[in-house]
């Protein structure tokens, strides 16, 4: 009987760690896309949907060397011009914890913006890393790629 008992535990665990760890850090639902502002100015979109609970680290704020922030990278190209640093728009949180370091993340939909000048048609192309946690914990970080095709390209 305590054999059974023993085994039954660690199967509970496993189980439960399973199904944590499957909870941890998914990368939410990215989107991309582009305003345009005139015939040369854009605004390029990038838009992530969080489920419920997710929590994406904001790239302000944080104290906690451990999470990682969202960065944009962008291949060279020189038909193009970035207008500004790259803004953001969705529920921004910051922690004030006594118990943790100070942090802050974005929830629900967030959408960031970076206005660029395009000489001609041009393509830009890049990648955006983040990290995602939950109640769980959080996730590894991830990349998604991007491209954008601007000027009737």
């Amino acid at each position: 009987m305590r054999v059974a008992y023993i085994i039954c535990c660690f199967y509970c665990l496993f189980t439960f760690k399973v199904v944590a760890a499957n909870h941890i850090g998914k990368a939410g639902n990215w989107t991309f896309q582009t305003h345009k502002i005139n015939d040369s100015t854009y605004d390029l979109l990038f838009n992530i949907e969080l489920a419920a609970g997710e929590k994406l680290w904001s790239n302000s704020n944080n104290t906690n060397d451990t999470l990682v922030s969202p960065s944009f990278t962008f291949d060279n190209n020189t038909q193009v011009k970035f207008i500004g640093a790259i803004r953001h728009q969705g529920a921004h949180t910051v922690t004030l914890s006594n118990k943790e370091p100070q942090c802050s993340y974005y929830s629900g939909s967030v959408c960031f913006y970076q206005k660029v000048k395009v000489l001609r048609k041009a393509a830009i192309n890049g990648q955006v890393g983040f990290q995602v946690g939950n109640k769980h914990g959080n996730g590894k970080p991830q990349t998604v790629n991007f491209a954008f095709k601007l000027g009737n390209t």
